[in-house]
C-alpha cells in the first residue's frame, strides 16, 4: 500500500481531506449526534464538511493542517494522496504571541444545513467550550490544541494518527508547552495510549433529552 509520508497540507488538499472526514467520522458517535440526517441530505453534508476544512486554510496563522500521504496511482510519493489528517490550533506558536485569544469555532452552517440537528451541534460546541474553559484556560498561551484528527478507514492501524499526534507533541515539547485536546469517544483511547492524561469530561446534551455525548479533556505535558 506504499510508505506513508507526513507533510503540511495546502488548500489544494481540501477535497481529499473532505473525503477522509466523510469516510472516517461516521465511525465516531459525535458524527451521528450532530449529523443524523446526512444520508438524507448528502449534498449538504458534503458542502458544509468541505467548508469547515476550507476555513482552516483561510487562517494560516491560527491553524495548521497536516496530512499523511501514500503514493498516488502513478506511484508518485510527492505530494501523494492524503489518507489521514490533523488540524492544529497553532497561534500560540507564533513568536511574540503573548495573549490567549478566545477560540472561535469555524462556520458549520448550523441554521442552514439539512443534514444536521442544530440543537445537538450547539450542545456539542457548548460542551467543548465548557471543557476548554474548565481544564485548559489556566495554561494560557502555553498550549497548542489538536482540533481534529481523522484517518480513512482503509488506512487505519498503520500509525498515521500516531504520527500526526507526535508532530504536535514534538512542537510543544521543544517550546516547553502542553498539548490539549477535547477527545471524542473514538479518539480518546489513542490519546491516553500516547501519554495524555484525561483531566475530566464535559457532556453535550440538550435539556429534556436522554441522548448525550461525553467528551474528554486530555492533556500532554
Amino acid at each position: 500500500m506504499g510508505v506513508m509520508l507526513l507533510r503540511r497540507a495546502t488548500a489544494a488538499d481540501v477535497e481529499a481531506i473532505t473525503d477522509i472526514a466523510q469516510a472516517a467520522m461516521p465511525d465516531d458517535p459525535q458524527w451521528d449526534y450532530r449529523f443524523p440526517y446526512r444520508d438524507r441530505y448528502p449534498e449538504d453534508n458534503r458542502r458544509w464538511t468541505r467548508q469547515f476544512y476550507q476555513d482552516f486554510f483561510d487562517e494560516p496563522a491560527k491553524f495548521a493542517t497536516w496530512v499523511m500521504t501514500v503514493p498516488d496511482a502513478a506511484g508518485q510519493r510527492d505530494p501523494g494522496k492524503p489518507v489521514a489528517f490533523a488540524v492544529w490550533v497553532v497561534e500560540n506558536l507564533q513568536q511574540g504571541f503573548q495573549t490567549a485569544q478566545p477560540f472561535e469555532h469555524p462556520r458549520e452552517g448550523r441554521e442552514e444545513r439539512r443534514d444536521a440537528n442544530p440543537e445537538h451541534m450547539q450542545a456539542f460546541l457548548d460542551a467543548i467550550d465548557e471543557a476548554m474553559h474548565e481544564y485548559f484556560d489556566r495554561l494560557g498561551t502555553s498550549q497548542i490544541d489538536l482540533h481534529v484528527l481523522a484517518t480513512h478507514p482503509d488506512y487505519r492501524r498503520r500509525g498515521a494518527a500516531t504520527t500526526l499526534c507526535k508532530w504536535g507533541m514534538k512542537e510543544a515539547k521543544g517550546r516547553d508547552m502542553s498539548v490539549t485536546v477535547i477527545g471524542s469517544p473514538m479518539g480518546t483511547p489513542l490519546y491516553v495510549q500516547l501519554g495524555f492524561v484525561e483531566l475530566g469530561h464535559a457532556i453535550a446534551q440538550v435539556q429534556g433529552e436522554d441522548q448525550k455525548l461525553i467528551l474528554h479533556a486530555c492533556l500532554y505535558n
